[in-house]
């Protein structure tokens, strides 16, 4: 048989089994590399994962998700907020770790899972902290405070195209969101889609532009690939812009695989990799920018904190926002999450050395000095740990960019492919 819906109970109903029957999430290890100027710091920074729940309610005409799930429908896998609250405390007490990653196509919209693991949270006295997916609209209508309040260390967010705008992206200001975000701490990857069918030269260099314009810690360039079965798929192929049979292996954003008549494939490629490099020379490092969102998120939640008590205001959770209250007091929580905002961005201090010394460019050098400058501001001087890590962090990036260098020399390649270790669960 082939599965062409969510694949659990698939599976179970082809074996003879109750497809209804409860789902045990495992508890499963996320990172299994990661390299920061050479180090692998996977190990340092410890996190699971959580598949949440499939496919999302905006159902986007290119998304593989909304074709296998079912267009505007969201299955989940993990019934509500105290559930996921459990596999949060599983994972602690299994791998030591409070980072967790929310795989779920649209986890700030598909449910109220959210609100209940913060009330489960605040319950019990956890900080935990996520990566989670969030369209721009259920973003904006959860707000900046509700995700700092709830550990969002870091929000994906699909913004997808300047010139053809989805449903998801209506009514909301990109730049003030993404503005209000990065100043209280959230660090914003966002993904856009160059060689759509409507792009030529001009609108692919404008959304390129306008995606650089929101400078956001990440972005990610993808070239437009409808996935077989889609609806941008069967548009396109009937437009005759597909070819009858398309290369499955080049189905993964990297490549164009439709027949743009104004721009060959190897031209593609080549304008993707300089918006990339674009990117990286305007904004700097993305460690540099998480840094530095990280240092001004928590300077910002301490006056933010003490400014609503001195007003005496509480959080609600049914409007997920703070209120007046006539019993007014400290926020305890608050609290407990501020000073996990200050070990998280303490944690990353050592890289700033390595992000001034090896800066792409003097714009970037003086970033990370003002950062470094904005560190001492908020944690005082750096411990003598600190400094003895940051000197051993730019002798590691020392050496990566001695291998880049040479690997370069003999390969014509910018960068050094590294696979990480195969990993399976039982």
């Amino acid at each position: 048989g082939v599965c062409r819906i969510e694949g659990v109970r698939w599976l179970r109903e082809y074996l003879g089994e109750n497809p209804e029957a409860p789902i045990v999430h495992p508890v499963l290890p996320f990172l299994r590399m990661m390299k920061v100027y050479g180090i692998d710091v996977a190990r340092l920074l410890k996190s699971c994962l959580v598949i949440a729940g499939l496919g999302c309610k905006w159902g986007c005409d290119f998304c593989a998700a909304t074709l296998l799930m079912g267009y505007r429908k969201y299955v989940p896998l993990v019934r509500d907020g105290y559930e996921l609250f459990e596999l949060c405390r599983q994972a602690e007490a299994q791998c030591g770790t409070v980072s967790l990653k929310l795989q779920d196509d649209n986890f700030l919209k598909n449910s109220s899972m959210g609100p209940e693991l913060l009330a489960a949270m605040e319950r019990h006295g956890k900080t935990y902290r996520f990566t989670a997916y969030g369209s721009a609209d259920a973003v904006s209508r959860l707000g900046a405070d509700f995700l700092v309040r709830l550990g969002i260390e870091q929000v994906w967010i699909g913004i997808e195209s300047r010139s053809r705008r989805f449903e998801k992206l209506d009514g909301v200001d990109l730049h003030a969101l993404i503005g209000e975000l990065r100043r209280k701490g959230v660090c914003v990857t966002t993904s856009s889609m160059l060689f759509m069918e409507h792009h030529g030269r001009e609108e692919v260099a404008a959304e390129i532009e306008w995606a650089l314009s929101l400078h956001t810690e990440i972005h990610q360039f993808a070239i437009f690939t409808p996935i077989p079965g889609t609806c941008a798929y069967d548009r396109m192929y009937a437009k005759g812009l597909l070819p009858r049979k398309p290369d499955l292996r080049a189905l993964h954003g990297m490549t164009l695989v439709t027949l743009n008549p104004d721009i060959p494939a190897d031209e593609a490629r080549r304008i993707q990799l300089d918006a990339y490099r674009r990117k990286y020379a305007i904004d700097g490092p993305a460690s540099l920018n998480m840094c530095r969102t990280m240092a001004r998120g928590y300077l910002q939640a301490v006056a933010d904190c003490e400014e609503r008590e001195r007003q005496g205001l509480r959080w609600d959770p049914e409007t997920l926002g703070y209120v007046p209250t006539d019993h007014p007091g400290p926020d305890t929580y608050m609290h407990l999450r501020i000073a996990e905002m200050r070990e998280r961005a303490v944690r990353a201090w050592p890289m700033l050395l390595a992000c001034r010394v090896l800066a792409p460019n003097p714009q970037a050098r003086a970033k990370a000095k003002d950062t470094e400058r904005l560190y001492r501001e908020a944690f005082g001087a750096p411990s003598l740990f600190v400094r003895a890590a940051s000197f051993g962090v730019l002798l590691f990036a020392l050496l990566e960019e001695v291998k880049i260098r040479v690997h370069r020399r003999f390969t014509g390649l910018e960068y050094i492919p590294y696979q990480p270790r195969m990993q399976r669960t039982r």
